[in-house]
């Protein structure tokens, strides 16, 4: 199983009850006043309570999930309507801008130095085949795809 597959297995549902810490909390306590805007504070907040209301609990670590793997698939999500953002707003550098963030994010947890026994893996694994290929898509680009001026170079033609 190659680190994009783990990164893309299905996982089960979250665990709640199990003691974790809850992460809105934390997260309050680790974000400092100074850090971020009040704007982003309020938003996780709602995004917190949204949760909360779909899922019936708060999340929590240690919830019988891959953290790293969420972490990811939300990533290529970003990554996906981030290019909706460029192509909707005629490919502006802000836009771009993100989308190459995310994309460096998407490949930062691609890379992590983590230690990953698949022999601890639950089964059965299964991977989204369309996920896979969506990002095949995303991350192989043709000749239509936006890219920043020095991916070419570094990168050859893409096709």
């Amino acid at each position: 199983m190659t680190r994009v597959q783990f990164l893309l297995a299905r996982q089960p549902a979250p665990a709640q009850g199990n003691g974790g810490q809850e992460i809105c909390s934390y997260l309050a306590g680790y974000l400092s006043q100074d850090a971020v805007s009040a704007d982003l504070v309020q938003a996780l907040r709602e995004r917190a309570n949204y949760g909360e209301m779909k899922h019936g609990f708060r999340l929590r670590s240690h919830n019988g999930r891959d953290a790293l793997a969420d972490s990811f698939q939300e990533a290529v999500d970003l990554i996906f309507y981030l290019t909706q953002s460029v192509i909707e707003s005629n490919q502006s550098r802000w836009s771009q801008k993100l989308l190459w963030k995310a994309i460096e994010l998407a490949e930062e947890i691609i890379r992590a130095d983590i230690d990953i026994e698949l022999a601890e893996v639950p089964e059965p694994l299964s991977v989204d085949p369309e996920m896979s290929d969506l990002l095949d898509d995303i991350l192989l680009p043709s000749e239509e795809t936006v890219l920043r001026p020095d991916w070419k170079a570094e990168h050859g033609s893409g096709s």
